[in-house]
């Protein structure tokens, strides 16, 4: 037997191993309506990154742009997604315990950020539960896993 042949034999025992529960769900399997949700991060964050933007802050502005993805796939309101924020600032001990001023630069750009995924992608409930940013060859690769909420 060849390679992928045990390959699709593998897929297709795991998928009738599934229980009953995830039978029911609304999408195809390994289809998603909204896309790779990793396209949609990148999208979001694009007017704030730049092809010589370093490693460490293309991390940290991947990051920003997931807890901003977060709050406005939970959040029902902009009022509930402003307050959802300051509460991850509060609790945030590197923001909470930082002069006013990064964290009130912290809290704009991500509000920013919030506003955007709304706008862009209003009807998109997943929420990242990881992500990992590297850099190849052939450029930035985000490789994120995300769950459907609500």
């Amino acid at each position: 037997m060849g390679k992928a042949s045990r390959r699709k034999k593998t897929l297709q025992s795991v998928a009738s191993t599934q229980p009953a529960s995830l039978s029911n769900l609304p999408f195809a399997p390994g289809y998603n309506p909204y896309g790779k949700i990793s396209a949609a991060l990148i999208n979001l964050i694009d007017p704030y990154a730049s092809d010589d933007l370093p490693l460490d802050r293309t991390r940290k502005l991947v990051g920003m742009g997931v807890i901003a993805w977060n709050i406005a796939s939970t959040s029902n309101t902009p009022d509930e997604a402003e307050a959802e924020l300051d509460r991850f600032i509060c609790n945030t001990p590197v923001l909470g315990a930082s002069d006013g001023s990064a964290a009130q630069d912290f809290r704009e750009a991500t509000l920013a950020l919030i506003r955007r995924k709304h706008i862009l992608f209003p009807q998109d409930k997943r929420v990242v539960t990881s992500y990992e940013v590297s850099r190849e060859r052939s450029g930035l690769h985000l490789r994120v896993a995300a769950v459907q909420h609500g």
